[in-house]
């Protein structure tokens, strides 16, 4: 029953599309097969998939859609072999990677968005595919770090919730000093206020050195610049919360995601941390089965927020990455337009605002609207997807995350002055930064 509602549902949108597509989906003069590709989603989100390549076989007489579903365990690998081979699929979900990029596997999108393509996407979303000034995958949703917050803790303290998600810096600053505080009565400070670290592929702590305009790298100039004072005035707030306020879980350059995640589901020593979006169904998870009465432990009162605003007042957002989907060379021009079109249709506003909340993730267009309405976690995270920003897309990026966060951890730690880490991190750059 409920697979056909869902059914029902996804029939009446898709053909609510077709009208908008009709007008800009002329048949096309080349006819025959596309190979698309793409990793397992969600069985709705799969499901308005298929429905959506029928309807642009329909708008695309003569042309056929030949869908092959990967697998998350082997799909990577056979894709590797497939573009070794020189047998790439034409389009594939997620299968944007720099490898392909740097062997000339790739098409660029650039001659295929339009102006109002690029007025449409946030800039997030194309600067995460971007690489030598060209764009290399047609952007479909943008994944978040958000900030998760115990409301218990904050009612127990007297400290209230940040109004619709949002607080400045000094807001934010002054709830994690009230949240910190010793809850037995020992002398011992028991709970602090906010949980983080700085660890290898995980910027969680990055949304505050993003505020004031810090970025890592200069993509186009292909720079290191978090020694920049707006980076640098984010990187000194986070230090400060652990060495001057005395805010922050201690040890926080030598902790892991894991160490934070258990502070503040299961010993409820902070108040607050940052993860993905993708953890609230955790959370779901374990209240439910306390309900049940299959784990002890007290559920989880969550409420989340964004990131601080910067100080003009914009809202910021980091996050791990963009889903988009990636065209494969094409040696004839007329299917080359054609599978560009495909990779539009997939991607556009009217159809993320239907698959987008089936993921569990954010639209990367602005037409999509605000998909999480009503929706208490997510509502009011989505203002900041606007200002968005993600790992740069860099051919070494692995190898410079990994020394840059070797050196905030020594500053956080007090190992080393923020200036000296950073001095550091600059110079292993230089020969990062060349390929």
């Amino acid at each position: 029953m409920r697979r056909a509602c869902w059914m029902l549902v996804l029939v009446l949108l898709i053909g609510s599309l077709a009208v908008s597509f009709g007008s800009i989906c002329a048949a096309s003069k080349w006819t025959g097969t596309i190979q698309v590709w793409d990793f397992p989603r969600p069985e709705a989100a799969a499901e308005w998939e298929l429905q959506a390549f029928k309807e642009f076989e329909e708008l695309h007489p003569g042309v056929k859609i030949e869908y092959t579903k990967l697998t998350w365990a082997g799909g990577n690998e056979k894709l590797d072999v497939a573009v070794a081979a020189g047998q790439p699929p034409d389009i594939c979900g997620s299968g944007l990677r720099l490898p392909y990029v740097l062997q000339g596997a790739l098409e660029p999108i650039d001659d295929f968005l339009t102006p109002e393509d690029l007025k449409d996407f946030h800039e997030g979303s194309l600067n995460a595919v971007k690489l030598n000034g060209k764009y290399w995958g047609w952007p479909w949703y943008n994944t978040l770090y958000v900030m998760y917050l115990n409301a218990d803790i904050f009612n127990e303290r007297g400290v209230p919730l940040p109004k619709n998600g949002e607080w400045t810096w000094d807001e934010f600053l002054s709830a994690m000093q009230k949240l910190t505080f010793d809850r037995d009565g020992d002398g011992k400070i028991d709970v602090y206020g906010f949980g983080f670290t700085f660890q290898p592929t995980y910027l969680q702590p990055f949304g505050f050195i993003y505020a004031e305009g810090g970025r890592i790298l200069d993509i186009d100039k292909n720079e290191f610049i978090l020694d920049r004072p707006e980076a640098v005035d984010g990187i000194q707030r986070l230090y400060d919360m652990v060495w001057k306020h005395k805010c922050a879980l201690p040890g926080a350059g030598g902790l892991t995601t894991t160490d934070v995640n258990n502070a503040f589901l299961n010993t409820r020593s902070i108040a607050a941390f940052v993860d993905t979006t993708g953890i609230i169904s955790s959370f779901a998870a374990h209240n439910e089965k306390i309900e049940k009465g299959e784990i002890e432990g007290e559920k989880i009162n969550l409420v989340t927020a964004q990131y601080p605003k910067s100080k003009s007042g914009q809202p910021i957002a980091a996050g791990p990455g963009v889903g988009s989907w990636a065209v494969f060379k094409q040696k004839d021009p007329a299917k080359r337009e054609v599978v560009m079109e495909l990779a539009k249709f997939i991607t556009r506003g009217e159809g993320q605002k239907v698959v987008v909340p089936l993921i569990g993730v954010f639209p990367s267009r602005k037409s999509a609207g605000n998909v999480w309405a009503g929706d208490k976690n997510l509502e009011h995270i989505v203002p900041a997807v606007e200002y968005a920003v993600y790992p740069p897309m860099h051919p070494n990026w692995q190898k410079i995350d990994e020394k840059i966060m070797r050196e905030l951890q020594l500053a956080i730690l007090n190992e080393k002055t923020i200036d000296a880490a950073l001095k550091e991190a600059k110079r292993q750059m230089e020969r990062l930064l060349n390929y």
